[in-house]
């Protein structure tokens, strides 16, 4: 979805995934922020395994052994608690993920701003895959069979043990970096073709 984070559901559940926005001038959150990011659930569904909002940040080296800290807003249609993860992903053939709570916090009605620092798993004694797809993910794991509705807004994972204001980045800047990414499919066999089709 958005700025490349996923959302996974199982167990039947019935989910909406959507986009937005905050009421120009609100004051709730600061900074005027355009969007947020709303998971609700509408069948609870039964025997889930997994409710997660999750983004796989490139490279299992970032923040390995170190302090980081993650802060966010929230706020949920009722009270309830949402548990937030990271997990060292080491690609296909290398060593087995390595996954820790970072922190359990109960939403409210209100939006709020919630912080955890915690210390990132070493890499040492850790092998990677040999084909480069190996990352850390950042996973927000909601409760299971549920009639839900849940916000997000401003999630920031940084270096350091000091949570620091939400950094705005230029929308040229996040262009570019969406560029990056981008891939077109085309069926296999199918030569890729220029837009006037030669």
């Amino acid at each position: 979805i958005a700025d490349r984070f996923r959302c996974d559901w199982n167990g039947n559940a019935g989910v909406n995934i959507a986009r937005q926005n905050f009421s120009l001038g609100q004051t709730e959150v600061p900074n005027e922020p355009r969007h947020f990011l709303r998971w609700q659930q509408i069948i609870a569904g039964s025997g889930a395994t997994i409710h997660q909002i999750s983004q796989s940040i490139e490279s299992v080296r970032t923040l390995a052994g170190s302090v980081a800290t993650l802060s966010f807003w929230a706020k949920s249609d009722a009270p309830r608690p949402l548990n937030v993860s990271i997990a060292q992903n080491f690609g296909p053939g290398g060593s087995a993920a390595v996954a820790i709570n970072v922190g359990s916090f109960e939403l409210t009605t209100s939006w709020a701003r919630y912080t955890s620092t915690f210390q990132v798993p070493s890499l040492a004694g850790k092998m990677l895959s040999t084909v480069d797809n190996d990352f850390l993910r950042l996973a927000f794991n909601l409760p299971l069979n549920a009639l839900q509705t849940v916000d997000l807004a401003q999630i920031q994972l940084e270096a350091g043990p000091v949570s620091t204001p939400y950094e705005y980045q230029p929308v040229t800047q996040q262009l570019s970096s969406c560029q990056r990414y981008f891939e077109k499919s085309f069926n296999p066999g199918l030569a890729i073709q220029a837009r006037n089709g030669t």
